[in-house]
């Protein structure tokens, strides 16, 4: 994941597949267990 300070209160963010993917992963598993 990289975070790109445009100004004081914007941070452009670029997210990689794989950030997605691991970010799915652990909502998954936080459902998971919840239920």
């Amino acid at each position: 994941m990289q975070y790109e300070e445009i100004n004081e209160k914007t941070i452009k963010i670029s997210l990689t597949f794989q950030d997605l993917v691991d970010h799915d992963v652990k909502l998954s598993d936080f459902f998971t267990n919840q239920s």
